[in-house]
């Protein structure tokens, strides 16, 4: 799947996968090959995450939107 800015990712970690209110992240910038600009969309908190980890796995993210 492409990476576009606006999207929105679920935190797959199973910490927050159980959780009543999930955790929740949209991409709103990219910063090379390797990394993307995230934003907690709760918190609004800003993060540099790796583009390997935009997929299902214990330490990944769920495509939602």
């Amino acid at each position: 799947m492409k990476l576009e800015i606006g999207q929105i990712w679920q935190d797959w970690d199973i910490r927050y996968r159980e959780r009543f209110i999930p955790r929740y992240i949209k991409i709103i910038g990219f910063l090379n090959d390797l990394y993307v600009e995230v934003e907690n969309t709760e918190t609004k908190r800003k993060t540099i995450i790796t583009k390997s980890r935009m997929k299902i796995s214990s330490t990944g993210y769920k495509f939602i939107k």
